[in-house]
């Protein structure tokens, strides 16, 4: 039997946007409460109303990590 506490509840998103004029694109991080990586991107992607974005769950947060950010299931918030 595993332990729940080691699962993620949640995950860290990236956003990568290109530049319209060229250059290096824009990245920003996101953290969101919920467990699936696949929704949790989904959140985001529709938080941003994302088009050409390139959008990816990178990191899993856990409990710990969600009571921190003070974040309530399907909730995201863009890093500062």
């Amino acid at each position: 039997m595993t332990d729940k506490a080691s699962h993620p509840i949640g995950h860290v998103v990236r956003v990568i946007t290109k530049r319209l004029a060229g250059g290096e694109p824009v990245q920003d991080l996101w953290d969101v409460a919920d467990a699936d990586p696949e929704a949790a991107v989904i959140i985001v992607s529709n938080e941003i109303e994302a088009t050409d974005e390139e959008v990816e769950a990178v990191e899993a947060l856990s409990q710990s990590a969600i009571d921190a950010l003070g974040l309530v299931p399907g909730e995201c918030r863009k890093r500062t």
